[in-house]
């Protein structure tokens, strides 16, 4: 085997592994905001019904106050919603583009050495680059 062959395969191994593990984190974070999604939508359900049931109770003193805090809620919900919708979508094309890679390194098992080697070493900058954005 020679040392370019070596090389390449010692770069396509590192540039594999580096993919696995961006997909992985990509996994583990779109997870985490699926279940945190659900909780936090579960918690704004049971504050607005704490809130329309306290409003009912005294209504003839705070009626005004129970529909404005309500409207204040979904406002909330939906800005945070919104927020985490667009991360979803960063994580799914950060998937996509792990997928195309690994699907690209496939494809580059059977090229010659020089040229395999010059596509690892753009492929790993290219998954280098990745930045994953934090977690609300």
């Amino acid at each position: 085997m020679t040392d370019l062959t070596k090389s390449a395969e010692k770069l396509r191994f590192e540039v594999v592994k580096n993919i696995e593990a961006k997909v992985t984190t990509s996994k583990v974070n779109l997870s985490k905001i699926e279940k945190e999604t659900e909780t936090y939508r579960d918690e704004v359900k049971a504050v607005i019904k704490t809130i329309t049931e306290e409003g009912n109770y005294w209504k003839n003193l705070i009626d005004k106050k129970v529909g404005s805090f309500v409207r204040l809620l979904h406002d909330e919900e939906q800005k945070t919603i919104q927020k985490i919708t667009a991360l979803t979508k960063v994580y799914r094309r950060d998937i996509e583009n792990c997928q195309q890679w690994e699907k690209k390194i496939k494809e580059m098992e059977t090229m010659a050495d020089v040229l395999l080697f010059d596509r690892l070493k753009k492929l790993k900058v290219d998954v280098d680059n990745i930045d994953f954005k934090p977690v609300p």
